[in-house]
């Protein structure tokens, strides 16, 4: 199961969808807003976690000021906020759990995590191409 990190962060859908077609689910209207392409080496040897994908989609998470935030930091500095957290691998994770989260993940040389406070809104926009990881847990985030 993939939770959204919560009622603080809002989604904004732009542009046009990559097809016309609404599905419902559960009584959920959804439609295709990105497509993810993955290079021959990750489809011979399976997906890498803490290695950016790019997604093609047009999207605004809008992030409120006065909530956590929680974000992976690359060793070159690149920011990666996180926007799903997952229960596929510890189904028992919680929102609860993921300001200390660094100790659940096994973050490559390099890599940091860290949860704060925003002190005003921010908006992580994609305008045709996102750069999207996800952690050894599933959890996924978007880089800013």
């Amino acid at each position: 199961m993939v939770q959204g990190v919560g009622p603080w962060m809002k989604f904004r859908r732009e542009g046009n969808t990559v097809s016309n077609i609404q599905e419902s689910f559960g009584g959920i209207e959804i439609n295709l807003r990105a497509t993810v392409t993955i290079g021959l080496m990750k489809q011979l040897i399976g997906s890498q976690n803490y290695s950016p994908n790019e997604i093609t989609r047009t999207t605004n998470f809008i992030y409120k000021s006065g909530e956590m935030v929680y974000e992976l930091i690359s060793p070159v500095g690149e920011i990666y906020m996180m926007q799903s957290y997952s229960q596929i691998i510890n189904p028992k994770l919680e929102m609860r759990d993921l300001p200390e989260l660094d100790k659940q993940l096994h973050l490559p040389v390099g890599w940091k995590y860290q949860s704060r406070k925003l002190q005003q809104d921010l908006s992580l926009t994609a305008n045709g191409i996102a750069y999207v990881l996800q952690d050894n847990l599933k959890n996924s985030y978007q880089r800013r």
